[in-house]
């Protein structure tokens, strides 16, 4: 019984984000968009170092884009809302646990994330000849990674600021994530003391996962460093909102 309500809960979350206009246009039609523009400027543009083209490294940031654009402003302010109109408050007190409520949430959330990547990925192979070098298990694996991390970072701030406040405050900080973390400009085109600032983003080590595993085809354990940021910042995240994140 529990397993089909956590089921319902997901499926029925996951169709009203997608009812949402901007969750559909910042989540999976604006990073098409930058997908299509500079796929048309840099598609057949070669890195010299590492003989891949320039489209292939910037791909991964469009797909970080599409997971901080649901995971962390859509969940954040849909949680937010959620809490101040009670209706939090009142799944919390249905017989399925709060933390599988919660985690319903996080899968409702991929099922949109799931559309933007296949999307993004067939733009790239079907017309800018990218390809994806890496193990496809792993990239799965950093994308379900990644996504835990800001859909948590998105309850997180949901479950603790009011519902009037949530959509300033998250996009104050989807901003600098996308781009001082690398994942709309080359993080080397920046000023040295914002590549520092940079470096510390979950965005940066999520993007350059990414680009390691699927552009260039290093197996996950040769970037564990970008793993274990991003697994501390989920780890973090998550002690914070265990001791922060109000129901009401």
């Amino acid at each position: 019984m529990k397993s089909q309500a956590f089921l319902a809960q997901s499926g029925a979350e996951s169709r009203m984000m997608l009812r949402r206009r901007e969750v559909v246009f910042f989540s999976i039609l604006l990073p098409t968009m930058f997908m299509l523009l500079f796929g048309s400027i840099f598609g057949n543009t070669v890195d010299q170092e590492s003989g891949v083209k320039v489209i292939s490294f910037l791909l991964p940031g469009y797909m970080v884009m599409a997971i901080m654009s649901v995971a962390l402003i859509s969940l954040g302010i849909m949680t937010a809302n959620e809490r101040q109109n009670g209706v939090l408050k009142r799944l919390g007190a249905t017989p399925l646990p709060r933390a599988l409520l919660l985690l319903g949430k996080m899968v409702s959330i991929s099922f949109v994330i799931i559309i933007a990547v296949v999307l993004l990925l067939a733009i790239g192979v079907s017309f800018f000849g990218v390809t994806i070098r890496g193990n496809p298990i792993e990239i799965a694996l950093i994308l379900v990674i990644g996504i835990a991390v800001f859909a948590i970072l998105g309850l997180m701030i949901g479950g603790m600021v009011k519902a009037e406040a949530a959509p300033a405050i998250l996009n104050a900080i989807y901003f600098p994530l996308l781009f001082l973390g690398g994942a709309i400009l080359p993080l080397s085109q920046l000023p040295d003391w914002l590549q520092q600032f940079g470096k510390l983003l979950p965005s940066y080590h999520l993007t350059n996962l990414l680009i390691e595993v699927m552009a260039l085809g290093h197996p996950v354990a040769d970037s564990w460093g970008n793993l274990l940021a991003l697994l501390v910042w989920g780890a973090g995240s998550l002690a914070v909102a265990a001791r922060t994140f109000k129901w009401e």
